[in-house]
C-alpha cells in the first residue's frame, strides 16, 4: 500500500504521494557514505557490550558510576579544577612514523632503517595507513614534548593482542594513562591488528582538556571521573580518589570487550525531500516537504520532535495499532505457519483481511500493555488450546488453509531452526549471545566465482573451532551468496526485505541433511549422547524421539528403527572402514565391537535429523 503511494496516490487507498515523501523525510538526512571503502568498521557506529553478560555488568558500573559522580560533583572545586586544566594544555607531539607490515612475532624494525618507515600524518586522534590482511604488525613511532607533568590518556584501535610500549615500560594500548614528567620523550607502539583491515587510529588525549572547553557540569561522565582519579589534579585525596580509579579501571576493562554496532545518525544540515516525479530518483518537483505521518492514522505525540525520535514515540503510541499488530501477526506467524493476516507485507487495503480480527486486536493490546514482552506473549500462543491441538484434518471440515483454526499447525521448520535443532540434540549448540559471525563448512569456490577481484570477502575459510556450533543467527551472510544449506531451506538472500517465506519441499533437501559434513557432525554427537544415556536398545529409541520428536515410537516406527539398526550393525561390522569413514575417527580409537554400534547408532540419528518428524512441527 505505501510502496504504490511512492509514484502515485492511489485511488482505492488513502495514503497519499505526499505523505510517502514525509515520511520519507524521517531519513532523508541520515549521514551515511553510498561507499564503504570495504571498511570492517562502517560509519557511523558506536561502541557498545559485546554480549548480555558484558550488558549486565556494563549497566551495574553505569548506576555505580552516577552514584559516585553525583558525590563527586557536589564536592568539586571547579576553580582550582580549571586552573590545573590550563596549566596542562602545553604539550605537542611530533614526527610521526609507521612502519611496513611485519610478521607478528617480529622486532621492531630499526628507526633509521628508511625503507622500513614513513611519515604518518593526521595523528593524533585521526585514521592513518590500513592492516592488511591476517596477523601483520604495525609499529608506530613519535616524539611527545611537555612542559609540566601530567597524565595522558592513549587509545588505539589495535586488537587485544596489541601491546604498546612507552619509556620501557608496557602499556595497555586500549586505553592507557600515561604519567609524562616534563622533557621529550620517545612513544614506541607495536599494533596487532588480528584478521581486520580496519585503519591505524591512535588518540592521545589530555582528560582536562574538556574542562578548557566547558564547565565541570557539561563534561561527559567518562571526563569527570578521568578528572577525578587523576592524582596530579589533586582534586580529591584520600576514598574518593581511590574509588574514582578503581570504578575508572572496571569501567576500561568492561570497554576493552565492547564491540561495534551500526546506528543512524543525521546531517548537521537536514536534506530537502521534494516528491519525486512517478517516483524517478532524479525528478524531485514542487517544494519541499516537512517529515509527517499519515493522515488517516493517529497524529504524533504531543510534544514529539519531527525527528527519527518522534516517529518511534508515534510508532509505538497506545493510540498506533499498527505495529503491535504487525508484531504480533509475524509471532503468529512463526508458531502458526500462517499469519492471522496472511498477506503479513501488506497490511493494508490491498492485503488480505484477518481471519480472526478480534483475536488480533486483543493480542496487539495484551501485547502492548505487557511491556512488549515477546516472551510473555510467545508463552500465550504456545500455552493456548489452539496451538496445542491435533494437527490432522478433521472429518466433516473443509478447510485446506487452517483459515478457522480447526487443527494445530502443521509446517516445514525454516532453515536457522532445523540447523538449531540439530545442534541441540547432540549437545553441540552454543547459545552465547552477541560477537561476529561464524563460518560453517561450505563447497569451496562459491564466494569466488560470484566476488568482485577486489573484494575482501571472495575467499570463503570455514572456521574450525567450536563456534561453528553457534546459533544459525551468527552464521556468516553474504547477500549474494547465502549459505547453501540456508537457501536449500528457503532462506531469503537479504537483498530486499522479506516477511513471509516459501517452504518447498524437494529431493536435494534429503541429499543435503544426509550429507552435508555438520548434519554428520550433529549425527554423530546424537549417537554419542544416546548410547552414553542407556544400554538398552528400547530405551535408546525413546530418548531419540523424545529429544528430537518430544513422544516416544509408535510400533511401526519402532519396528523400522529396529530393522535399520539390525542393517547398519551388521554392514559395519562386516565392513570397519566404512564405519570409521563415518565416524571421521583413526584406527584403534574404538574397538571394533563399539565403533560398529557407533556407526550403527550415528546412521539411525542421520535418518532421524533427516525424517519430516524432526524438520516439521505438527
Amino acid at each position: 500500500t505505501l510502496n504504490c503511494a511512492r509514484c502515485h496516490t492511489h485511488k482505492y487507498d488513502p495514503i497519499l504521494q505526499r505523505e510517502y515523501y514525509e515520511l520519507m523525510a524521517f531519513f532523508n538526512s541520515t549521514a551515511e557514505s553510498p561507499m564503504d571503502g570495504n571498511a570492517y568498521v562502517y560509519a557511523p557506529v558506536i561502541e557498545a557490550p559485546g554480549s548480555v553478560s558484558d550488558w549486565y555488568r556494563w549497566e551495574k558500573l553505569t548506576a555505580e558510576r552516577d552514584a559516585l559522580l553525583t558525590k563527586i560533583d557536589e564536592q568539586v572545586d571547579e576553580e582550582k579544577a580549571v586552573a590545573f586544566a590550563k596549566s596542562t594544555a602545553g604539550w605537542k607531539t611530533e614526527n610521526w612514523k609507521i612502519s611496513k607490515a611485519v610478521a607478528k612475532n617480529a622486532e621492531m624494525p630499526a628507526t633509521d632503517e628508511k625503507d622500513a618507515w614513513k611519515e604518518l600524518k593526521g595523528l593524533p586522534g585521526a585514521s592513518g595507513e590500513k592492516f592488511g590482511n591476517g596477523d601483520q604488525v604495525r609499529w608506530i613511532s613519535f616524539d611527545l614534548t611537555t612542559e609540566t607533568r601530567q597524565a595522558l590518556v592513549l587509545e588505539t584501535n589495535g586488537s587485544g593482542s596489541s601491546s604498546g610500549e612507552f619509556l620501557g615500560k608496557p602499556v595497555n594500548v586500549q586505553h592507557s594513562k600515561l604519567t609524562i614528567e616534563p622533557g621529550t620523550h620517545r612513544i614506541v607502539l607495536r599494533l596487532n591488528n588480528g584478521d581486520r583491515r580496519a585503519r591505524v587510529s591512535v588518540k592521545l588525549m589530555n582528560p582536562w582538556e574538556p574542562l578548557t572547553k566547558a564547565k565541570w557540569a557539561d563534561c561527559s561522565e567518562d571526563a569527570r571521573l578521568e578528572m577525578a582519579a587523576d592524582p596530579l589534579g589533586g582534586l580529591f585525596s584520600g576514598e574518593m580518589q581511590k574509588a574514582a580509579t578503581e570504578l575508572q579501571a572496571k569501567v576500561a576493562e568492561v570497554k576493552r570487550n565492547f564491540s561495534t554496532t551500526l546506528v543512524a545518525k543525521d546531517l548537521p544540515q537536514p536534506r530537502e525531500t521534494k516528491l519525486l516525479h512517478r517516483g524517478e530518483y532524479d525528478q524531485p518537483e514542487g517544494e519541499p516537504v516537512t517529515p509527517g505521518v499519515f493522515a488517516v492514522m493517529n497524529p504524533m505525540p504531543e510534544g514529539a520532535p519531527r525527528n527519527r525520535l518522534g516517529l518511534a514515540k508515534w510508532a509505538v503510541s497506545r493510540e498506533n495499532p499498527l505495529v503491535s499488530r504487525v508484531l504480533v501477526n509475524r509471532v503468529w506467524q512463526s508458531i502458526f505457519g500462517y499469519g492471522l493476516v496472511r498477506s503479513p507485507e501488506d497490511f493494508g487495503l490491498q492485503g488480505r483481511y484477518p481471519t480472526h480480527p478480534q483475536l488480533l486486536d486483543w493480542l496487539a493490546v495484551e501485547f502492548q500493555e505487557s511491556s512488549w514482552d515477546f516472551k510473555h506473549l510467545i508463552r500465550k500462543m504456545v500455552m493456548s488450546e489452539t496451538f496445542r491441538q491435533d494437527s490432522a484434518w478433521r472429518s466433516g471440515v473443509k478447510d485446506p488453509q487452517n483459515e478457522l483454526l480447526a487443527r494445530g499447525p502443521s509446517f516445514r521448520l525454516d532453515a536457522e531452526v532445523i540447523r538449531d535443532v540439530g545442534l541441540w540434540s547432540g549437545g553441540l549448540l552454543r547459545d552465547e549471545a552477541g560477537g561476529e559471525g561464524v563460518k560453517p563448512w561450505q563447497p569451496e569456490g562459491m564466494w569466488i566465482a560470484l566476488a568482485h577481484p577486489a573484494s575482501n570477502t571472495k575467499s570463503y575459510v570455514p572456521d574450525t573451532d567450536e563456534r561453528i556450533n553457534r546459533r544459525s543467527l551468527y552464521v556468516y551472510w553474504k547477500r549474494t551468496s547465502p549459505h547453501p544449506m540456508m537457501t536449500l531451506f528457503d532462506a531469503p538472500s537479504r537483498e530486499s526485505a522479506c516477511v513471509r517465506r516459501s517452504r518447498g519441499n524437494t529431493p536435494l533437501q534429503s541429499l543435503g541433511l544426509l550429507n552435508e559434513p555438520q548434519r554428520l557432525e550433529m549425527a554423530r554427537a546424537l549417537a554419542a549422547r544416546i548410547v552414553k544415556s542407556t544400554d538398552e536398545e528400547s530405551a535408546r529409541l525413546d530418548g531419540l524421539f523424545e529429544l528430537l520428536i518430544c513422544r516416544k515410537p509408535g510400533e511401526a516406527e519402532r519396528a523400522a528403527c529396529v530393522d535399520l539398526l539390525k542393517k547398519a550393525t551388521e554392514r559395519y561390522t562386516s565392513n570397519q572402514a566404512d564405519a570409521e569413514k563415518l565416524l571421521a575417527v583413526n584406527e584403534n580409537q574404538l574397538p571394533p565391537e563399539e565403533l560398529a554400534e557407533m556407526a550403527a547408532w550415528t546412521q539411525m540419528a542421520s535418518t532421524m535429523l533427516a525424517s519430516d518428524m524432526a524438520i516439521l512441527l505438527y
